[in-house]
């Protein structure tokens, strides 16, 4: 049994030291991406999400927090998109880019569906870190939830 155990810790000793090399604090991106498509590819396999859902509270800021989920969402495919991508630092900044987004929608003090029903796209996009793409893709967003809400009432 203890030689058993030796092999097992000499392996997992050296994958250790292989994934955490010169003092880094987690495995590369491009492990824990391609362990996130494996994951990805069994959930979907078996019917499942591969992300927990997030609790949206009720009122009126809960759709700002339906909204920024999206955004985590999408940064999270972009993660895993990322590792398989020749062009990393262009994909890094995309994602920063939706991770600012997500921070800004999920933070706001006022609803987003307010300050876009008043101000529309244009509104969106005096929001920090909101450029015209993420407004668009905010805006479906939007419309998808007034529709959800309509259904639910």
């Amino acid at each position: 049994a203890w030689g058993k155990y030796r092999s097992t810790t000499r392996h997992t000793r050296s994958a250790y030291e292989r994934l955490y090399a010169g003092g880094a604090y987690a495995p590369p991106h491009r492990y824990t991406a391609d362990l996130g498509r494996r994951v990805r590819a069994l959930c979907q396999k078996h019917g499942l999400s591969d992300r927990m859902p997030r609790w949206i509270e009720p009122g009126p800021l809960g759709v700002n927090r339906w909204v920024a989920e999206r955004l985590f969402r999408k940064v999270y495919d972009l993660e895993l998109e990322e590792a398989a991508s020749r062009n990393f630092a262009k994909m890094e900044r995309r994602i920063w880019v939706y991770r600012r987004a997500a921070w800004t929608v999920d933070e706001l003090a006022t609803s987003v569906e307010v300050l876009y029903n008043s101000k529309g796209v244009e509104g969106l996009m005096t929001l920090p870190g909101i450029g015209p793409r993420i407004a668009g893709l905010i805006t479906g967003w939007l419309e998808e939830w007034s529709e959800r809400e309509a259904s639910q009432d």
